[in-house]
């Protein structure tokens, strides 16, 4: 539950870095921030738990698509840093790609962020719970008495 917090504490960086977007130093302190945040995390379940190692032994699709989701959320914070920079170096036809990679990492890392519920089997905050239940297929996250 404690991997939970700190992802929903990157969720909560990355969401005061769109809010603060037009102030070029706060928006980079606040992402930088989360993908560091972000980088420890796959580092330290990396470390503890094999991720890499349980992702090729598994054969849910779900276990899958949220690597694969992960991994894209890494290389997507990795491409915004460098536009970012080259923004900053006086770029200016860098922006438009900025916006449009901002726009599909914040899917990305939503993505990321519900799917790391489901995987882990953990109660999911409420809106989450909502989005995964889909009538017919049984869902891991939502109480049986309910």
């Amino acid at each position: 539950m404690t991997l939970h917090l700190i992802s929903s504490l990157v969720v909560l960086l990355v969401i005061a870095g769109l809010l603060t977007r037009r102030h070029t130093a706060l928006h980079m302190r606040f992402m930088t921030a989360a993908f560091l945040a972000d980088l420890g995390l796959v580092l330290y379940i990396e470390g503890t738990r094999q991720a890499i190692e349980t992702v090729v032994t598994h054969t849910s699709p779900l276990v899958w698509f949220h690597a694969g989701v992960s991994t894209l959320v890494l290389a997507l914070y990795v491409a915004q840093l460098t536009v970012g920079r080259r923004m900053l170096a006086g770029r200016s036809t860098s922006r438009r790609l900025h916006i449009a990679l901002g726009l599909t990492f914040c899917v990305a890392r939503g993505l990321n962020y519900a799917t790391a519920f489901i995987v882990s089997g953990a109660a999911a905050p409420p809106a989450v719970q909502a989005a995964a239940v889909t009538p017919g297929i049984p869902s891991t996250i939502v109480p049986a008495n309910e």
